[in-house]
């Protein structure tokens, strides 16, 4: 029963094409699935690298509401490892896109730190020893310059204490560092995933931010943050663990590409724990990623209206337009 690194972060968006432009056209991700939120309604769209591995997934809910308010209870650092000697290429392509790039320092790494127009707020982080990701061939980021996956995310809290427990008695996490984030306006605790790959692959970031108001979520803001376990026994032994200790936690759900269990840790933050698999290719070849609207059985009778709705896309060059296929 252990957590192997991350397996996804889904964020709220109330412009899907905007959300879409940043994640292929600026960041050089693959869309991987087109589907809905079975729980909520609306769009549910991933993206990820050249083969949708779990770790390197980002997730986007479409919600129209009001937009975020930020404050604490939150995920506030969507961290995005890449190659070492890509943040030059990182900063160039980043302004270019209108967004203002900061360089700060994340524990031992250089990272760019930037707001984006879709409201997310990234830190891109110099990570050499984690795993690359599997390349994407259709986009113009080179592949020595390509989004590895997640690391180093950062959730935003009142009081460290109680969130330091649940990481560690209930995660199974180890704290491995704590500095002064002076950038991000608070103290930095750092807990490891021990099954997880080195470097900020397998790392979670806690800030801790007494002066600040919860946040409230809407559009721009990170809906939960998932973590990765091997398979069903481990997700269900978890959930177990939960239980003994009096946390409310639902049944162990199938998603269809992984099965999940949620809790919100006592900082407010949502949590998940995501199975391996069976992977975004249990539907439709890797080839044929992205490409088809992907519904429940209990929803395929909606397919005609629901590809009607379906926004059009820019899919840049790679032919990914929603179609009416399986």
């Amino acid at each position: 029963m252990v957590l192997t690194g991350y397996h996804h972060l889904t964020a709220i968006t109330d412009d899907l094409r905007a959300s879409h432009d940043l994640m292929t056209r600026v960041l050089g991700m693959r869309l991987v699935k087109r589907a809905v939120n079975e729980d909520g309604g609306g769009w549910h769209l991933f993206y990820g690298d050249g083969a949708g591995t779990p770790g390197a997934t980002i997730s986007f809910f479409h919600w129209t509401s009001a937009r975020e308010q930020r404050g604490t209870s939150s995920i506030v650092r969507i961290g995005l490892r890449v190659p070492p000697a890509s943040l030059d290429f990182w900063a160039a392509r980043l302004t270019d896109s209108g967004a203002i790039v900061r360089a700060q320092r994340v524990g031992s790494w250089d990272t760019l730190a930037c707001d984006t127009d879709a409201g997310l707020r990234l830190s891109l982080i110099a990570d050499g020893p984690g795993p690359a990701g599997a390349v994407h061939h259709a986009t113009d980021v080179p592949p020595d310059c390509q989004i590895r996956g997640l690391g180093g995310v950062a959730l935003s809290v009142h009081d460290g204490v109680n969130s330091e427990w649940f990481l560690t008695a209930m995660l199974g996490m180890q704290p491995v560092g704590e500095w002064d984030g002076a950038a991000d306006g608070g103290r930095v605790m750092a807990f490891a995933m021990p099954a997880a790959p080195p470097g900020p692959a397998g790392q979670v970031h806690v800030l801790v931010q007494p002066d600040l108001a919860p946040a409230r979520q809407g559009p721009g803001a990170v809906h939960h943050l998932a973590f990765c376990t091997p398979d069903d026994a481990g997700g269900l032994g978890f959930r177990q663990r939960l239980l003994s200790h009096g946390f409310h936690i639902g049944p162990q759900i199938d998603r269809r590409y992984f099965k999940s269990v949620y809790c919100r840790e006592p900082g407010g933050n949502l949590l998940e724990i995501a199975t391996q698999g069976p992977g975004f290719t249990v539907d439709e070849p890797l080839d044929q990623l992205g490409r088809n609207l992907k519904l429940p059985p209990e929803m395929d009778h909606q397919r005609a209206a629901l590809l009607v709705a379906f926004p059009q896309l820019d899919e840049g060059g790679t032919g990914n337009r929603a179609r009416s296929g399986s």
